[in-house]
This record gives C-alpha cells, sequence and structure tokens, in this order.
C-alpha cells in the first residue's frame, strides 16, 4: 500500500512527476541492463563467484549484462 502511494505521488527531485508516470513514459525507451564493478570483477578472477553462471541467471531476469 505504501509503495503504491509513493509512486503514485509526484515527487519534487522528479520535477512533479509521477515515478509511476516516468516508467510508464520510458520503458518502451530502454532494457535495464547491469555492469560488474571493480570488486565483482575481483570475485570473478580470485573464483569467489563463476562469472557464466552468475550472468545466465540475470539475463533469465531480463535483464541485459554490459561486459566491459
Amino acid at each position: 500500500l505504501y509503495s503504491d502511494f509513493s509512486n503514485s505521488s509526484r515527487k519534487w527531485p522528479l520535477c512533479g512527476w509521477q515515478p509511476v508516470e516516468l516508467s510508464n513514459l520510458y520503458k518502451n525507451f530502454s532494457k535495464p541492463a547491469i555492469s560488474f564493478g571493480k570488486n565483482m570483477q575481483r570475485a570473478f578472477e580470485d573464483g569467489t563467484l563463476n562469472k557464466d553462471e552468475l550472468i545466465e541467471e540475470i539475463r533469465q531476469l531480463g535483464i541485459d549484462v554490459i561486459d566491459m
């Protein structure tokens, strides 16, 4: 209930736009994407995390992975 109220309220930092309005306005312009930072890169290098498995799981959620 609180989330619905908050997302439907006009926000000063958003110049009076509602988060829901902006989401609806821009959802066709870009697909969510993620890139891994330095700490994640280190975890891949030392074997703490398996990069290929993590990328596959993220892509199954419908998020693009930007490989740098």
